[in-house]
């Protein structure tokens, strides 16, 4: 949730937003902005941002600012400027591989990297991991996981799967599911430049196929059912926790509240959620001349879910 003056830095977003006008390129990396424009009917999808610096492709956001300052920007890929954004800009990942780098000083880890065409989608979040398996300390082995079509799996496994590593410790775990199970449009140029990411990173390619026992398939398919079910609910709970800490707030108890594993919520179910849950905690206790830094804590998640 951000409103109009706020001031902003651009972290990028977690997932591949789409397509940028020709000529527009994405601010760098904490580019400091301030909010002109937002809309009110969908807080949470973009946000008009007028930048300090000027960036190619630029806009002017309909006169709210000088031409190439304004871009209209999601806002999961904006984070509130101020002491410690750097904290709340930090994805998930980031805080995985500093405990891989410190636990591989001691034994051998294995990192696990689930649904990697999500980070491979954006130019920011791949680059960032191609820049952190470089520099990794030998004892970490890290395997990636992605879900395809048994078509595209059939005309990826041409030639030998077994490849020289490009980083000696990457290697990609290939889940081959039912096409039930597959991404739509995979054939356009976001999917193909995604791929090609993918393929840089993770070269060494293992192909798990489901079971061809019918007893077999059907106790694999539960199984998978219910880790689908316990990747949601987590899912679900690093949203709404990830959104928390980007805005100055927490929720002591939200590991124990958030349990929704029927479906994923989008960042409006988070926001709205969220928007709920303050409401409800202002409602009976208002904050008296919050400091500066001040964090609001939320007590009223769970009834807002």
């Amino acid at each position: 949730m951000v409103s109009s003056g706020d001031r902003v830095r651009y972290i990028g977003p977690i997932q591949s937003s789409g397509f940028m006008f020709e000529g527009q390129r994405a601010p760098d990396y904490g580019s400091q902005g301030e909010v002109r424009l937002t809309f009110a009917e969908n807080g949470s999808s973009k946000v008009g941002v007028r930048f300090d610096k000027q960036i190619p492709g630029g806009i002017d956001l309909g006169g709210s600012c000088e031409l190439d300052h304004g871009l209209f920007c999601s806002v999961d890929s904006l984070c509130l400027d101020g002491p410690g954004w750097e904290d709340r800009a930090k994805h998930s990942f980031d805080v995985v591989f500093e405990f891989a780098s410190e636990e591989s000083q001691q034994v051998p880890v294995i990192l696990f990297l689930k649904d990697v065409e999500k980070i491979c989608g954006n130019n920011y979040t791949y680059h960032g991991l191609k820049n952190k398996l470089e520099s990794f300390p030998a004892g970490v082995f890290i395997v990636g996981s992605q879900i395809q079509t048994d078509a595209r799996k059939d005309k990826s496994n041409n030639g030998s799967p077994w490849l020289k590593f490009s980083y000696s410790q990457a290697a990609i775990l290939d889940l081959a599911f039912q096409d039930s199970f597959g991404r739509a449009g995979e054939k356009n140029k976001e999917a193909l430049k995604m791929s090609k990411h993918i393929t840089k990173l993770f070269p060494n390619k293992v192909t798990i196929e489901s079971p061809e026992d019918e007893t077999e398939l059907s106790q694999w398919k539960q199984l998978l059912g219910r880790d689908i079910e316990i990747l949601k609910a987590k899912a679900n709970f690093l949203k709404i926790q990830s959104f928390l800490t980007r805005h100055g707030m927490e929720c002591t108890d939200l590991e124990s509240v958030v349990c929704v594993k029927d479906r994923n919520l989008t960042s409006e179910c988070v926001d709205k959620i969220v928007g709920y849950a303050l409401s409800y905690q202002l409602k009976d206790h208002p904050i008296q001349t919050p400091g500066k830094d001040a964090r609001v804590v939320l007590s009223g998640v769970r009834y807002c879910i």
